[in-house]
């Protein structure tokens, strides 16, 4: 009894020496901050012992009891039968040990009970039995590898027993040789069972997101360029293979709900990679540029639909930046000519038209104020949002505005002959920009809600095309900053535009406190315990055809660990799937396209 006792000292103390380095940091020095915060929510959300303790009181011992030795079955099972779940490091479609190394496992625990009164191999037998016990029978949705895996070691030590056994127990020099041959067979049973496992059948599955996506992006020619929309922990293009095999090719774009549509120059291919937090984006992606095309990147992920990946070339980026054009004669008939270029040099022919009109929409970029600049051919007039408009008299013409950053209608009436190109300009802190045909839009609709975020520092105005608030703040350094970053508040208003009558079902995630209110009603709200976890509402409400006015607010004032914010809204129409609410289907405020104006 004494080597016992001591086998069991021995095996706190190294558990002891262990742990404290974990707990030491978890604890953030035993001041138990953010880190034990974090720490702990995630051992509440995996652990199963309070529910049976609740069962217990509810229902009875025997009902405890039926649940608990529910956990001891999956858990014991998922050595040999039962795949791991959650973090799936079992790459077979089975348990953990193979078909070789299962049984030889079973023997070896059974020889180590067995010889447990000696008390020397009880610290292996304590290392696996505590593992199995709080890793696997305690936790929830067992088995789940990721828990136990370290018992790897006392799992493999427990193997070798019955094989050290063969070889030990041969009375003569014959007997010895053919126990080797035969210890000799299990291990190269077990490792060509593991080689056409590991190099052969799970190279051929989806393996992770990262390695997935950079499989695909490798088998695309060199001269394409991609943005990842929905950057996660897990997902991201500051990823060390992303940096190593495609340098200066990739990026994660911060704010999703203002990426699209493009406003950049696109001269090579670019590709669109949807993360599964954007999926429905990649419909409105394929609505702004209908001959793109897509494909869906399979990985091991819970979502089954896999990664969604739109590819628009440089000329179908191109055919959507730009105004519409339109020419009209003396009798203020127009012509429609198409998406052009408003500051190109050379004009669409004209013929004996006296005037051309530019309609569409400007993104507005700026959150300051700023010194916004018009030079065109005299008698030009610019009208951007509410704005009073501006004249050209041949010479450049300034205002300071304050407008919110999103997408403004514009229109420009220019006089023919031309006799000097358009140059349209913003002047933000001294640092004065042309816009070019990259900031125009052809459809002139105002869409979106305007939104009103509340920081510390500063009131951030903005148009946000749908409600799409998702990022992880970390992830985004200088030069690649989201709009606001936590803790915040943000309202959306303006109207829900109703296009087919009918009931509608709405859905909303939220990291932090969240309202939806409809016609003046609540119809969805929620309080999530920890940004961690995110609140999903969801409600049904019959709506008549036209504009519905619409109130939304979020609350990110308190941050997640994670730095993983999300505030979206989903609408299933009759008859159709469900998909973020579309920037068409949104109409802002009234007024939200003018917030200051001055003449300079």
């Amino acid at each position: 009894m004494a080597s016992y006792w001591r086998a069991a000292a021995l095996t706190f103390a190294g558990f002891v020496l262990t742990l404290f380095p974990y707990a030491f940091y978890f604890t953030d020095r035993f001041t138990f901050g953010s880190n034990w915060y974090q720490w702990s929510f995630m051992a509440r959300d995996r652990q199963v012992l309070s529910q049976i303790i609740e069962t217990w009181r509810a229902s009875g011992f025997d009902a405890a009891a039926s649940m608990l030795w529910r956990q001891v079955q999956t858990t014991w099972l998922g050595f040999q039968v039962l795949p791991g779940g959650g973090y799936v490091l079992g790459y077979r479609g089975g348990g953990m040990l193979d078909d070789i190394s299962a049984p030889l496992f079973v023997l070896g625990l059974a020889m180590t009970v067995r010889r447990l009164p000696g008390g020397r191999e009880a610290f292996v037998l304590y290392w696996w039995f505590v593992t199995f016990v709080v890793g696997g029978i305690m936790t929830s949705a067992p088995p789940s590898f990721v828990r136990m895996v370290g018992l790897l070691p006392t799992v493999s030590i427990l193997a070798a027993q019955p094989l050290e056994l063969i070889a030990r127990i041969a009375p003569d020099r014959i007997a010895r040789v053919g126990g080797a041959l035969l210890v000799a067979a299990f291990l190269g049973a077990a490792a060509w069972e593991n080689w056409r496992t590991y190099f052969v059948e799970y190279p051929a599955r989806p393996a992770d997101p990262v390695s997935e996506v950079a499989r695909y992006l490798k088998r695309q020619p060199a001269d394409h360029r991609a943005a990842l929309l929905g950057s996660e922990h897990w997902l991201n293009f500051d990823h060390e293979i992303f940096q190593i095999e495609f340098p200066g090719r990739l990026r994660d774009i911060p704010d999703p709900q203002h990426f699209l549509p493009i406003r950049e120059p696109v001269d090579h291919p670019l590709i669109l990679v949807f993360a599964p937090s954007q999926h429905s984006l990649a419909d409105y992606a394929l609505g702004l540029y209908p001959g793109a095309s897509v494909d869906v990147i399979e990985a091991d992920l819970r979502d089954p639909r896999g990664i969604r990946v739109v590819t628009i070339s440089p000329e179908q980026a191109r055919a959507r930046a730009g105004l519409r054009v339109a020419m009209h004669g003396s009798d203020g008939a127009g012509t429609p000519g198409g998406v052009a270029d408003p500051f190109a040099t050379e004009l669409p022919a004209a013929g004996a038209r006296e005037r051309i009109v530019w309609s569409g929409r400007l993104y507005w970029a700026p959150l300051e104020s700023a010194t916004l600049t018009f030079e065109a051919t005299s008698g030009a007039v610019l009208r951007l949002g509410d704005l009073e408009p501006l004249a050209s008299r041949g010479e450049p013409i300034s205002r300071t505005v304050e407008l919110a950053r999103g997408w403004h209608p514009i229109r420009i009436e220019e006089p023919l002959p031309r006799t000097r190109p358009i140059v349209l300009s913003v002047t933000e802190r001294d640092a004065k920009r042309a816009f070019t045909r990259w900031d125009m839009d052809p459809h002139p609709e105002a869409q979106g809600l305007t939104a009103r975020y509340e920081t510390k520092e500063r009131t951030v105005k903005a148009i946000d095309p749908q409600l799409d608030l998702f990022a992880v703040e970390s992830l985004f350094r200088s030069g690649n900053e989201p709009m606001v970053r936590m803790p915040f508040t943000v309202s959306w208003r303006g109207a829900l535009r109703v296009e087919h009558a009918g009931t509608y079902e709405f859905e909303a995630i939220g990291s932090g406190p969240y309202t939806v209110r409809l016609d003046g009603a609540e119809i969805l709200h929620g309080a999530p315990r920890i940004p961690e976890e995110p609140h999903v509402g969801q409600t049904s409400v019959v709506l008549a055809l036209g504009l519905h006015p619409i109130v939304v607010e979020f609350d990110s004032t308190v941050p997640a660990h994670t730095t993983r914010r999300v505030f979206q809204l989903y609408s299933t129409p009759p008859g159709q799937g469900k998909h973020l609410v579309p920037a068409s289907n949104f109409a802002p405020v009234e007024g939200s396209h003018r917030r200051q104006s001055r003449k300079r």
